[in-house]
């Protein structure tokens, strides 16, 4: 790893990619807060944020109707659903949170002999 990007990420002038990660031990993970609940709202995880999305769809009568109330690309959107593209920001925004990036240390495990 160079000096460089060392500096660059500790610095939050990049964000540090999965190598980077992994050499000093911490796993990434999303969690999504409501627009307006405020610092204190409680955090989704992914799945749990998943099925709002799931359930916004639902209720605005299908995909297509969904994406034409909030301008958002049908593509885009049928992406994040089977699993091949992170939500956009634009998604997360229509649905009403915001997506916070948290970091924690891997948990090592020794295994007794």
């Amino acid at each position: 790893m160079s000096h460089t990007t060392v500096s660059h990420v500790r610095h939050s002038r990049r964000d540090p990619s999965k190598e980077f990660l992994a050499a000093i031990g911490f796993d990434r993970f999303p969690r999504y807060r409501p627009l307006r609940g405020g610092i204190h709202a409680p955090l989704l995880t992914s799945m749990q944020f998943f099925t709002e999305v799931n359930n916004q769809i639902r209720q605005a009568g299908g995909l297509t109707s969904f994406c034409a109330r909030h301008r958002l690309p049908i593509g885009s959107v049928s992406n994040y659903l089977n699993d091949n593209r992170r939500a956009s920001d634009a998604l997360v925004q229509a649905v009403g949170y915001a997506r916070l990036t948290r970091f924690r240390r891997r948990v090592v495990r020794s295994v007794s002999a």
